[in-house]
C-alpha cells in the first residue's frame, strides 16, 4: 500500500530559506532546499576534489598548440628532382605518384601474366608495350603517322580534274608504286617504302605523267613513281612516258 506523505517544514542548511516539501516519512529528511545548495555543500566539504576537477576541465578546454613541422629536402623516386617536403613523402607530384603505381602494377602483372610481345607492322620490330598503352600493331607513335600518312586519301586530285575537266578514276597509290618496283621513272634510283610519307630526297610519291593542268588525266595510264626530288623539280612539266597498261 502507499505510504501517505505528509508536509515537511524546516530550513535549509546551506542557505537558511524556509522550505515547505512533501515527506512519506521514510528515508532521511531533506535538509536542503535544492541542487544548488547541494553543490554549494558538496564544495565546501571537498574543496580540493574541486579544483582538481576545475583544472582537469580548463585543461579539457585549452587548445594544443600546432605542430611544427621541419622542412625536409628529398628526392623524387620516380623523376630524380629535388624537392622539399613536411613528411616523408617518396615522389614530389601526383603525377609521379601515377606513374610510379603504374610502373609497380606492371610489375606485379608481368610477374603474373608475362610479357607480351608484338611486331611492328611498319618496320618488324619486336617490341612490347609499356602498362597502360594499348598499341599492340605499331612499335611507336612515328611509325602509326607514317602509316597514317601512306595511306590518308588523296582528296585533292578529284578536285583538280574536276575542274581542268580531265577524267578522273580512283587511283590506289600503293599499286602504282608496286607496279613501278619502287623505282623512280625520271631518275632510276630506288625508292624505299619505308621512306614514304616522309621528306627524304627518295621518298616515293605519285607523280602525273601529263598534268593535270596541262590536261593529263587522273588514271593509272598517266601515273608514275618518282622520287621526292624529282618531283619537285619536274613541277609541272610533262615528262615520262604514258604506261600502256592498268595497274
Amino acid at each position: 500500500m502507499a505510504t501517505a506523505s505528509i508536509m515537511l517544514s524546516f530550513s535549509c542548511e546551506q542557505c537558511g530559506k524556509h522550505v515547505l516539501r512533501a515527506y512519506r516519512g521514510s528515508g532521511t529528511k531533506p535538509t536542503l532546499c535544492g541542487n544548488a545548495c547541494k553543490v554549494a555543500k558538496w564544495k565546501q566539504r571537498h574543496p580540493q576534489q574541486r579544483a582538481d576537477s576545475d583544472r582537469r576541465y580548463r585543461q579539457s578546454r585549452v587548445k594544443p598548440a600546432p605542430k611544427v613541422r621541419l622542412a625536409i629536402e628529398a628526392r623524387c623516386d620516380q623523376c630524380g628532382i629535388a624537392f622539399t617536403t613536411t613528411s616523408h613523402a617518396k615522389v614530389c607530384s601526383d603525377e609521379c605518384r601515377k606513374a610510379k603505381a603504374n610502373v609497380k602494377a606492371r610489375q606485379r602483372s608481368i610477374v603474373l601474366v608475362g610479357t607480351k610481345v608484338h611486331t611492328c607492322k611498319e618496320c618488324g620490330a619486336i617490341f612490347s608495350p609499356s602498362y597502360g598503352d594499348k598499341s599492340r600493331a605499331y612499335c611507336s607513335s612515328e611509325c602509326a603517322r607514317r602509316v597514317a600518312r601512306r595511306n590518308r586519301p588523296r582528296g585533292n586530285d578529284r578536285k583538280r580534274a574536276r575542274a581542268f575537266g580531265v577524267e578522273y578514276q580512283y587511283v590506289n597509290p600503293l599499286k602504282v608504286l608496286r607496279r613501278d618496283n619502287w623505282t623512280c621513272q625520271l631518275c632510276g634510283r630506288k625508292t624505299p617504302q619505308s621512306l614514304r610519307g616522309t621528306y627524304d630526297d627518295r621518298a616515293p610519291e605519285v607523280d602525273h605523267i601529263l598534268p593535270i593542268s596541262k590536261g593529263g588525266a587522273h588514271t593509272y595510264a598517266n601515273l608514275q613513281c618518282a622520287c621526292r626530288a624529282c618531283n619537285i623539280a619536274k613541277g609541272d612539266t610533262p615528262m615520262g612516258q604514258l604506261k600502256l597498261f592498268a595497274a
